[in-house]
């Protein structure tokens, strides 16, 4: 690594969420959940006609565009791994388990552990 971890105190995760549901608002997808994490995000979002990848990927950039504005730290260096996972959920119940874990089972497990 070139650069030291940087992880997301409660203000940066925050505006991660709101750009996340802004962006979401913007291209007109479905945002069942967004959860931002110190070292992650997730985000559940239906979208018609675009790829994980892709959706992944403008969620990033713009994300970094929002903290970059808004915290020097992040100016001159990646903010996020390369990549990342994506999953396409193909049914009602897959969907119902992702948006419980995204919103409740990271925190539990972070209680619990």
């Amino acid at each position: 690594m070139n650069h030291e971890v940087v992880l997301l105190d409660p203000f940066q995760r925050q505006a991660v969420e709101v750009e996340a549901k802004r962006l979401a608002a913007f291209r007109d997808w479905k945002l069942w959940c967004v959860n931002a994490r110190s070292n992650h995000v997730h985000v559940v979002v239906s979208a018609q006609g675009a790829s994980g990848a892709k959706i992944r990927d403008q969620i990033k950039a713009n994300c970094t565009r929002v903290l970059r504005q808004k915290w020097s730290v992040f100016v001159d260096r990646p903010v996020w791994t390369v990549g990342g996972d994506w999953k396409c959920i193909q049914t009602e119940d897959e969907l119902e388990q992702v948006v419980v874990y995204v919103r409740e089972a990271q925190d539990r497990r972070e209680r619990d552990g």
